[in-house]
This record gives C-alpha cells, structure tokens and sequence, in this order.
C-alpha cells in the first residue's frame, strides 16, 4: 500500500502542500531492526528452511518510529508482547553488502521481558499452530556466545548476539 503524506502549510499567508523535506519518493536508505529477545539464558529465534534468525524487519518509512517497528516484528513473528521502556539500542550495521540495493541499515536491539518461558512457548502453541510454529526458544552460553544445541545464525546475527552479551551479561 503506497501512502502518500501531504503537509499544509501557511506562507506569508497563502496556503502550500507540500511534503517535508525529509520524506523522499524513494529513501536513500531502508531501515531494518533486529532484536535480541533475551528470556531465561536462551533467546528467541525463528527456523526457516533449518537456518535461524533473529526477528527482523523494516521500519516504515514516515509512518512509525524504530521502537514501534521493533515492537511491531516482535509481535507479529514470536506473538510477544513487549513493552517499549523494555527496548534497548546495542549496535548499528550499514555495511553496503548486507543488502541487494547496498542501501540498508540496520538497528540492533536488547530486549529481556520478564515472563514465564513455560507459559509463553504453550501459549503460543495454542495460538494458530501453523502462525508461530517456527518460534523457537535456545539456550545460550552467556560467557561464550554459543548455542548450547550448535544451531547456526548468520555472522551478523552472531555479531549481534556478542554485542549483547558484551555489554549486558
């Protein structure tokens, strides 16, 4: 869905619409988050295709901040609820070959929400089944940064997961 934002605005008294300056037809970058749902020394992690990842997505563009978006791909791919002041910025990643377009960047996030696992991981189960049947909760080894079951992420993910560690364990 193209939105299209239009700004009135008051100049020596004659009306003008026109879009603010910081609103570009086609972005010059693309946003995209990442968090890193820490619960009970494991972290939440999504299975495609036998690779897991962190949940990530982009942020849109002039129609919510980086936390709402943040919040937003918790939600829509592990069904976890997270409270914004549970959010905290670790790292940014811009290397140009992260991406097709060599355009993104992408913001790295902490978030440890206080919840029973056990509860949770039913709670999602019962869900819709085939909606979250890819959420899955991993054990981590805090003081080395390794799966504890050797699962394989990506090196940016891992990236990621060390910064974590680094600076909050």
């Amino acid at each position: 869905m193209d939105v299209s934002l239009t700004y009135s605005t008051q100049y020596m008294g004659e009306q003008m619409n026109s879009k603010p300056s910081y609103l570009y037809e086609k972005p010059m970058f693309a946003v995209t988050v990442t968090p890193v749902v820490v619960i009970d020394m494991g972290v939440l992690v999504i299975e495609e295709d036998g690779k897991f990842r962190f949940p990530t997505g982009h942020v849109k563009a002039g129609q919510e901040t980086v936390e709402f978006a943040v919040l937003r791909h918790i939600k829509r791919e592990t069904g976890l609820t997270i409270r914004k002041n549970e959010l905290q910025a670790v790292n940014i990643s811009s290397e140009p070959e992260r991406s097709e377009h060599k355009n993104e960047i992408d913001i790295g996030f902490y978030c440890s929400p206080k919840l029973d696992l056990e509860r949770f991981l039913a709670d999602i189960e019962k869900e819709d089944i085939t909606k979250f049947s890819n959420v899955r909760w991993k054990a981590v080894n805090f003081e080395t940064g390794e799966f504890e079951d050797e699962i394989k992420i990506d090196e940016e993910s891992k990236s990621l997961l060390y910064d974590v560690i680094k600076i909050f364990y």
